[in-house]
Order: C-alpha cells, then structure tokens, then sequence
C-alpha cells in the first residue's frame, strides 16, 4: 500500500471526463518524470498530474481500473489516496511529442459527426471504432463509422495520412476539438490534451468505396414532410430497440410495429413499404431530410453535401 503525496496542483475542470471506461485492461500505469506524472492503460491512454512529491516511485503499477478512478476522486477532493500498488523496473518511456514528426490536425468535426454509427457493444475491434480511410482520391477519402447495421461516411482531407488508421471510439468519445496527428516510430498518434492514442486497432474496416450504393441509380425516395412530428415521435416511442415503417400510403408511419400514426411524406410511386430501426434512421436524417432505397432488404441511403449514411432494413412481415 502507498500514500500519493500528488502535490496540489488540481487536474484541469474535464478531468473527470478523462477517464476512459476501459474493458478489463490487464494493468494501469503511472511513470513519474521529475514531478510530472501520467498515467496510462495499455501504452494508450494518459492522464497528468503536475507537482508531484518526487520521493515517489518513477513506475507504478496499479491492479485494476478503479484505482485510477479513485485517485483521480480523490485528488479532487484532497482525501488522502491509498492504493495497492507494485513498483515496477520494467523501464517504462514518456512519450517525447517534441520528436515525432506533426503531420497536421485531424478532421475533429468529420469524427464527431460519423461515431454515432460505432457500438461499444461489438467484441470485434473496427465496429468499436472509427476508421480515417484514405482511399485512392477525395472522393473516397474520409471518416467512417459502422456497426453492421449502419455506416457513417464523411468525406474529407487527411492530411497527410496516406493509410487507413482505426481510433479506438473510447479515445474518440473523448477527444476535444485540439487533436493532433503525429507520426514516428513506425506508429501514427493522435494527441488532445493530455490525452494521447496510437492508432493500433486489430482488424480491416471495410471498404466505404464498395459498401456504399451508387446515390444516382437507386431506384426509390422518400422526402420528410413533416419532421418536427416525426421527432416528437422519437421521444414519445422510443423505448427500447424499437422500429418504424415507412408504409406505401405515404400518410402513415407504423411504430414499433404496433402503433400506426399520421405523417406526411413524399413517395415516388409504387414505392414499397420499408421498415427500419427508429433510432438509425432519426440519426441519418441529421443529415438530409430525405432518403433512396432499391427495395426489399437492400439499404437506404441519405446523403448531403459530404456525408452519407447507409442504414440497413428490416424485414417487414
């Protein structure tokens, strides 16, 4: 057991958002430089704390996720911190930033707007994370996000980057808008505050360029006339995983396969009925109050300037 003596220097007001929910990391670390020290879980992740005693171990290793919780807790209250630790010689390296090579800002607004099309709840890494893909020109150059069911595609510069990189989505939900790019070590690492991830996600997103249905030829449209209603909705039934079907009469929508409701939209004609989950379909119409689709179980596609959505159907019974 140990007493940290961390100075009194306070962490900084987000402090508390910094901590990463991590999946049963096998251990955390702190690495005292003089009286700085960080904290990292898996060579990822770090949090800082400055002033620290330098009579302190210059490598700890706690046991589980909660300690670092608590330390942090604690020193934003000032009670004293007491944690099973092991000291450590295994020789553990800050990260030098001032040596990489900056290879620019990443496309902060391009992540936050496709991450919503992850899960957290995949035990396959790429579906937990979002994908920057460099792809053979602009047009299929950009951020994606999928979790099977869904894909998010932003089209946008990378700046630099000439190879697809995989972010973890617990880095990305903590991301501000100051996130740097930087390269070395044969590695890629984006950096925002004092919080930092090399790009090393196990796994090959899928390629946006042929997941993505030609806009132009598909067959079929529906256009929202009446969006502010389908909102209301959204917050009046979605419970649950619950679903919604566009029928053919182009004046009803059935919601959670039971309650059928006015809504006016637009169909092109003989378009068929098409049921999707309400959820999905309330986030790609963010983007563009109207969508295409071919029929049956084929997918349906909102698009705006720079982003499409692709969502998947249900089968409708």
């Amino acid at each position: 057991m140990i007493k940290f003596d961390l100075g009194v220097q306070r962490p900084p007001e987000q402090g508390k958002e910094l901590i990463p929910n991590f999946v049963k990391p096998s251990r955390i670390y702190a690495v005292r430089t003089g009286s700085i020290m960080r904290m990292y879980a898996d060579g990822n992740y770090v949090y800082e704390f400055a002033d620290v005693n330098e009579s302190m171990p210059e490598a700890i290793v706690f046991f589980a996720t909660k300690h670092i919780k608590h330390i942090i807790d604690c020193y934003k209250t000032g009670a004293e911190i007491v944690v099973p630790y092991e000291a450590t010689e295994e020789g553990l390296e800050f990260l030098d930033f001032s040596q990489l090579e900056k290879i620019g800002q990443a496309p902060y607004e391009a992540i936050t707007a496709v991450k919503h099309a992850a899960t957290s709840e995949s035990l396959k890494p790429v579906y937990n994370s979002v994908c920057l893909f460099a792809g053979a020109d602009f047009k299929s150059t950009g951020v994606a996000a999928t979790d099977t069911a869904r894909l998010s595609f932003y089209q946008c510069d990378l700046q630099g980057l000439t190879e697809n990189v995989i972010l973890p989505l617990q880095f990305v939900n903590l991301i501000n808008s100051d996130v740097e790019v930087f390269s070395g070590n044969g590695k890629v690492y984006f950096k925002s505050g004092n919080l930092y991830c090399d790009a090393a996600v196990d796994g090959t997103f899928p390629n946006v360029v042929q997941v993505i249905p030609d806009y132009q030829t598909l067959k079929y449209g529906i256009r929202i006339l009446e969006m502010d209603k389908l909102k209301n909705y959204f917050e009046l039934f979605n419970v649950g995983i619950s679903s919604i079907i566009f029928n053919a009469d182009g004046e009803t929508v059935t919601i959670n396969n039971t309650n059928t409701v006015s809504l006016k939209y637009k169909m092109s004609e003989n378009a068929p009925a098409v049921k999707v989950r309400f959820s999905a379909v309330m986030d790609a119409l963010k983007i563009s109050d109207s969508f295409k689709y071919n029929g049956g179980m084929n997918p349906l596609v909102f698009k705006s300037q720079y982003q499409t959505e692709v969502v998947m159907p249900i089968q409708v019974k």
